[in-house]
């Protein structure tokens, strides 16, 4: 391992916009993992006061904030650092090791420095490599094995032989590219370091590409064609996020995804076990605008995909409603993934105000649709509420649905029956 007295901290001014960075398994035939496109859903995630909620490395359980709160600013960071095209979605919560605060994200270890004030990359692959997971790298990971000793005797002396090993000139030409923002004039090999760490690794060849191991950072030259994979003399980086995650080393609370309720200010012991998942919000009719902002500021979790389910929930039974017409009859019900629940589905002719709570972690509506109708809620978070009034002067059957991104078609539509 690269002595502590070798290792420069990664600046988050010299480290804006990583660029195009996958997470490329390697095998005999790697399937390779790419970062993720933005999510074209926008219920996934959103903004907080203080940062933003992702729900699409929640695994289906949950999600994840990143913020910046209690004096640690890793949402500025992540921006700053080229966010999910860059560095995935985040993929942990805060939590502590060895005295230092960090947060994961699928493709980056993010560390709080509060000497100098600012988030930077934290060292990934030496982490790996004091956790005796070099084998596992190089077997499964097609990612070499570190240099245990140099034969330096200096940190100018590491640096001068470490950089002799960039012998591939692919490789070396990637590590030495300015990445920031508006091209700086001047970039140097002391700003490589201080984005990618040293060389930890010589060039090995691992099937169809070429890896070289750095302190915070894989490189991979694709040498041979792959379906799906970058085409051959592309150099992709592996910043080992989910490297991290996979191999135990961020497990237990930091790993778990929120629950909408969650508090994630303050960082957890790692590989605590996660505290119980707190009850859902109560549905309010007329929630204050205090509520809804507590609500929004606690609202994390959500799935990388949607459930498979494909078939409607069951259809309430309950009895007609008595109200005569023109009189206001009010059905309470709740939004989750992925269902809507009403006291009942029928009503007489006259006005229905609906009054729905979304209890689920995913944004959902209430639209009725039919006969001429059709209204529907404000677009509702975790934990709040809404209400729509709507006037039937028609009997027949209506439609209840929710209308964002495929809500409708896992099953979150009713049918909705109105007599005389």
């Amino acid at each position: 391992m690269i002595g502590p007295r070798f290792i420069v901290p990664v600046l988050l001014a010299a480290a804006l916009a990583l660029g195009s960075i996958q997470h490329a398994a390697a095998q005999a035939t790697p399937p390779g993992t790419r970062i993720p496109a933005p999510s074209p859903t926008p219920e996934r995630d959103w903004d907080l006061p203080t940062g933003h909620f992702y729900t699409q490395a929640g695994g289906g359980a949950g999600g994840y904030t990143i913020a910046d709160e209690n004096g640690i600013t890793f949402w500025s960071a992540y921006r700053g650092l080229g966010g999910v095209e860059a560095l995935g979605y985040p993929a942990s919560r805060r939590f502590l090791l060895d005295g230092f605060v960090y947060q994961v994200t699928q493709a980056a270890l993010l560390q709080w420095r509060a000497d100098r004030g600012a988030a930077v990359l934290g060292n990934t692959f030496e982490l790996l490599q004091a956790a005796g997971r070099d084998e596992w790298l190089e077997r499964a990971k097609g990612i070499p094995r570190p240099v245990v000793d140099d034969g330096s005797t200096s940190y100018d002396d590491a640096v001068r032989i470490r950089l002799a090993w960039l012998t591939e000139p692919a490789i070396r030409a990637r590590f030495l590219t300015n990445v920031t923002p508006g091209g700086r004039s001047a970039w140097s090999e002391r700003d490589a370091i201080e984005l990618y760490g040293l060389p930890m690794s010589r060039p090995e060849r691992f099937g169809p590409f070429v890896t070289q191991r750095f302190q915070r950072v894989a490189f991979q030259l694709w040498v041979d064609p792959v379906p799906g994979m970058p085409a051959p003399g592309s150099v992709t980086a592996v910043l080992g996020g989910d490297l991290l995650k996979e191999a135990g080393l961020v497990s237990g609370a930091a790993a778990t995804p929120h629950s909408p309720a969650a508090l994630v200010d303050r960082p957890v012991a790692l590989g605590a076990t996660p505290a119980p998942t707190p009850p859902s919000v109560a549905a309010s009719p007329t929630p204050s605008p205090s509520a809804q902002q507590r609500a929004t500021q606690t609202a994390i979790a959500a799935a990388t995909t949607p459930p498979t389910a494909t078939t409607r929930p069951p259809a309430r039974t309950s009895p007609v409603a008595t109200a005569r017409a023109g009189t206001l009859q009010s059905l309470d019900g709740t939004l989750s993934e992925y269902s809507i629940s009403l006291p009942q589905i029928s009503a007489k002719l006259g006005t229905v105000r609906f009054v729905v709570s979304n209890t689920g972690v995913l944004r959902h509506n209430l639209r009725v649709l039919g006969g001429g109708v059709d209204r529907k809620t404000p677009d509702l978070r975790p934990g709040q509420s809404g209400q729509v009034d709507v006037t039937f002067v028609d009997p027949g059957e209506y439609t209840v649905y929710c209308d964002i991104g495929d809500h409708e078609a896992l099953g979150m539509t009713l049918s909705f029956s109105v007599t005389p």
